[in-house]
């Protein structure tokens, strides 16, 4: 059996399945929320992140910092990670910014997923460009997409979504649904 699982970030997290015991995981940082979904099958860790702006860069590292101790403190608990969100960094980042992200990556053996279209358009100079992204260690059950909103928000971000496609064990008693207060679609 098979479970999608739809992120959206800056929105909500959207379900589709039959059971999924969810953890919830501290943080050291405002800036960061956690969850590990286990499929029974898989065990991944799902972060959402607002990176630090342009132009605070001790802070940026603060928070790859604070990231690293949380996959330390947590390591036992998952095996796959998928960051999503306001990570401020893309083509146009200073390089310093850039050479620091791309050696954290290389460490923890993680890529870069893009959606299709630009999500940020910059007040100032009215480019758009790629802020909202995902970083995750296994690209393999995963997409990123923008996505289409039905409302007007003063964001200057469009959101996007991730697909993830999982294997779950069934489950086998009812009960254990009703208690987690899931809902079933067909």
């Amino acid at each position: 059996m098979f479970l999608t699982l739809l992120i959206i970030t800056h929105l909500s997290l959207l379900l589709r399945c039959c059971l999924l015991k969810i953890m919830r995981v501290q943080t050291d940082s405002n800036s960061t929320v956690g969850i590990i979904f286990d499929s029974g099958r898989s065990r991944i860790l799902l972060l959402n992140i607002y990176a630090p702006t342009y132009g605070k860069d001790l802070e940026f590292s603060d928070h790859l910092d604070h990231l690293t101790a949380l996959f330390g403190r947590e390591d036992s608990k998952f095996d796959e990670i998928i960051t999503m969100g306001d990570w401020n960094l893309n083509e146009k980042s200073e390089e310093g910014r850039v050479e620091e992200m791309d050696v954290w990556l290389t460490q923890r053996g993680m890529i870069r997923l893009d959606p299709p279209l630009p999500t940020h358009r910059h007040f100032l100079q009215n480019d758009w460009t790629y802020l909202d992204c995902a970083y995750v260690t296994d690209p393999s059950n995963i997409t990123v997409s923008n996505t289409a909103i039905s409302f007007i928000t003063t964001s200057d971000h469009q959101p996007i979504t991730a697909k993830i496609k999982l294997t779950v064990t069934p489950p086998t008693i009812m009960m254990r649904l009703c208690h987690a207060g899931l809902a079933l679609n067909s």
